[in-house]
């Protein structure tokens, strides 16, 4: 039995964020091997967005063998609470995780992305 194998590139990604807002992104891709006609999954991982209202993420370019979907977009939010002197501080954490299913009609190698972030427009 012969199988295809495709490799998925994750490319470039793109973080519109506000003004003094500190975004970080990471980009995750599932093992290989991958094959034709069988999704695999990339994931962004994004810091620092607000909680409220959800993101949006788009893929800008693909190549035509290539069917980008998006899987969804999951938030988590973690929150610390600690004293300091007098006072109790809470920190919000949030992150969330994007992912990307993505699948490919003929074996080769490809280039994902770039991917736009953006909340509140």
């Amino acid at each position: 039995m012969k199988t295809n194998t495709f490799l998925v590139l994750a490319g470039w990604f793109f973080a519109a964020a506000a003004v003094g807002q500190d975004i970080d992104v990471k980009l995750a891709t599932e093992k290989p091997p991958h094959y034709v006609g069988v999704g695999a999954v990339v994931q962004l991982t994004v810091k620092g967005l607000d909680a409220d209202p959800e993101p949006t993420c788009t893929v800008q370019a693909n190549a035509p063998e290539i069917r980008t979907r998006l899987a969804g977009i999951s938030p988590r939010i973690m929150q610390r609470m600690f004293q300091s002197g007098n006072q109790i501080r809470r920190i919000e954490e949030v992150t969330h995780i994007v992912q990307f299913r993505v699948t490919a009609s003929k074996p080769g190698e490809y280039e994902i992305g770039p991917f736009q972030i953006s909340q509140n427009g």
